[in-house]
C-alpha cells in the first residue's frame, strides 16, 4: 500500500495542457489579404490648362494685393502750381508716403480745408506749440523759451515778413518755398494734422542753416 502522504499536492501533467490535437490545421493568409504592390496607382498628372489657370490666378491675386498695398501706403501726384519753386516745379511727379509722421521742414501734401478735393503741397515750417516769426529774410523758431534762427536756402524770394505766431496743438504751420506767390499759412493759418495726406519722398531739398544756436 502506497503512502499517500508522499504524493505531490497538485499532481498535474504539463504535457496534457499543451497537447494540441493533430487534426487542427492553421490556414495561411489568402492572397487578397496581402498587399499587392501592383495595386498602388501612380498619381495622375494635372492637365496643363489647370496648372496654367492656378498660376494666372496666383499672379492676379498677388498683383491686386500689391496695388492695394501701394494705394494704402504710397500714392503719386502731379504738381500743378509754382508755389514750391525751386524745390518742385509745375508738372513734377511726386511720390507720397501716406500716414507718415513728418518732421519740421519736410514737404507734405494735405487736403484743402475749404475744397477737400484739392491737394496742396507745402513745407512744414513750425509744429504745434512752436512760435514762428520771419523778419529780415531770416526764420525765427521759438520753443520752450529757446529761439533758433534759420537761413532758408531752399526758398525763392525770401523778402517777406511774418509777425510772431504761435502754432496751436495738432497743427502745422506750412509755407511754400516760393513765398511771394504761395497761398499758405500766411493766408489761411496753421493746418490741422487730420488734413495730412502724407510726406513727399525723394525730393532734392536742403534743410535750413542754423544761423545762431
Amino acid at each position: 500500500m502506497k503512502d499517500t502522504n508522499n504524493q505531490p499536492i497538485n499532481e498535474i501533467n504539463d504535457e496534457n495542457i499543451y497537447d494540441i490535437p493533430n487534426n487542427i490545421e492553421f490556414e495561411e493568409s489568402s492572397s487578397h489579404d496581402q498587399v499587392n504592390s501592383n495595386e498602388v496607382l501612380p498619381e495622375k498628372k494635372r492637365p496643363f490648362w489647370i496648372s496654367a489657370l492656378i498660376v494666372i490666378l496666383g499672379m492676379s491675386i498677388a498683383f491686386s494685393f500689391g496695388l492695394l498695398l501701394r494705394s494704402k501706403i504710397f500714392t503719386t501726384a502731379i504738381v500743378q502750381q509754382s508755389s514750391m519753386v525751386p524745390t518742385l516745379h509745375d508738372g513734377d511727379k511726386i511720390r507720397i508716403l501716406r500716414n507718415s509722421n513728418p518732421d519740421q521742414f519736410d514737404v507734405i501734401v494735405f487736403l484743402d480745408e475749404d475744397i477737400h478735393e484739392n491737394w496742396l503741397v507745402k513745407r512744414i515750417i513750425a509744429t504745434e506749440n512752436q512760435q514762428i516769426e520771419i523778419k529780415d529774410g531770416l526764420l525765427y523758431i521759438t520753443e520752450d523759451d529757446e529761439t533758433i534762427v534759420y537761413e532758408e536756402n531752399y526758398i525763392k524770394d525770401a523778402n517777406i515778413t511774418l509777425p510772431l505766431t504761435t502754432v496751436p496743438d495738432n497743427h502745422y504751420f506750412v509755407l511754400g518755398d516760393n513765398r511771394l506767390t504761395s497761398l499758405d499759412s500766411q493766408e489761411f493759418g496753421a493746418i490741422d494734422k487730420n488734413t495730412l495726406i502724407g510726406r513727399v519722398l525723394f525730393i532734392d531739398s536742403e534743410k535750413p542753416t542754423i544761423v545762431t544756436p
